[in-house]
């Protein structure tokens, strides 16, 4: 019997544990479009949409939390211009009072409570690399058990299947070697993770294959409007090259698997973005990040037995969007 697989994805929650729904002018604190303020309300809503229809997978692709303690503490440390800049920077909480581990533990409240049949996977995103290392990281979001591959414990891969449908989630730490200066702002790839990567899609059997990681490998070549100097980029272009060269191989050797890029970071997505900017060989998707404008939102990917997919956007919180419309 044919069956398919399901999986609900959420990207950049960016959660205050102890943040409440505040007024609408409140909406748009950071880049015009996040409303820090809902963060806990989105995560208890993404909790409810995976109870309810008890996907194989709930996955996260990073910016759990939102914190920049570590760039702070390097840039006061060793950067007198910058420390100057840091210090002027608007923020609408301090951060030198920002509690990343009170609010990592909000976000395990939610994931822990996940209906117990649904795999629950995630990787990290800059904000998270630059709140704590990778180690804490692990053990307070219970990956401490996993093996690191190429330099890190959130580069992971796992197979789903379902009958005859079978689906394979290669999860990147996008973040490694990425300069901390500018929250680890820009994605990479190193060379021991592109060999990794390599090594998992030779290896792989199933009819399709999703990359998962924070920063989008298909935006390296867009200048980024948050960047400040105009110059700025969410991922490095030889990166990125070197990875859609990897999928191209892949898909020589096997041309009837199927390959795309899941990942989230920029913020102002309203819908589901697909970008093929990389080739035909390897699609990237954007899922709109949890935590912007008023209405939450993630996607749900469906996978049928012969590898063919669909991706759809989902609002998680029907109440907050009616009392909104």
């Amino acid at each position: 019997m044919d069956r398919s697989l399901t999986v609900l994805w959420m990207t950049d929650l960016h959660l205050l544990s102890d943040a409440c729904d505040g007024p609408d002018e409140a909406d748009g604190v950071r880049h015009g479009v996040l409303n820090m303020w809902r963060g806990p309300r989105r995560l208890a809503a993404f909790v409810e949409r995976v109870n309810a229809e008890r996907p194989h997978l709930a996955l996260c692709t990073g910016d759990i939390i939102d914190s920049q303690t570590l760039w702070r503490r390097h840039v006061l440390a060793h950067h007198r211009e910058l420390a100057a800049y840091a210090e002027r920077l608007p923020h609408p909480w301090p951060y030198e009072d920002y509690d990343a581990r009170r609010h990592l533990a909000h976000f395990m409240e939610g994931w822990r409570a996940l209906d117990t049949g649904v795999r629950r996977e995630l990787t990290v995103g800059n904000h998270d690399v630059m709140a704590l290392p990778r180690d804490e990281l692990a053990r307070l979001l219970e990956a401490d058990d996993r093996p690191w591959q190429a330099g890190s414990p959130f580069n992971r891969s796992v197979v789903l299947e379902d009958g005859r449908a079978k689906a394979r989630f290669v999860l990147v730490d996008s973040s490694l070697g990425a300069d901390p200066l500018h929250w680890c702002y820009t994605g990479t790839l190193l060379p021991e993770t592109l060999a990794w990567i390599e090594a998992e899609l030779a290896a792989a059997t199933e009819p399709v294959v999703f990359l998962a990681m924070h920063h989008g490998p298909h935006r390296a070549f867009a200048r980024d409007p948050h960047g400040g100097d105009g110059m700025t980029t969410q991922f490095e272009p030889a990166g990125a090259r070197a990875l859609a060269a990897i999928a191209d191989t892949a898909a020589a050797r096997r041309p009837d698997q199927r390959l795309a890029v899941l990942f989230g970071h920029q913020h102002g997505n309203r819908v589901l973005t697909r970008f093929d900017d990389l080739g035909p060989a390897l699609p990237g998707y954007l899922c709109p990040c949890l935590i912007d404008y008023r209405i939450g939102k993630g996607c749900r990917i469906t996978v049928e037995a012969d590898g063919h997919y669909t991706i759809e956007e989902v609002v998680l919180d029907e109440a907050e969007s009616a009392a909104r419309r």
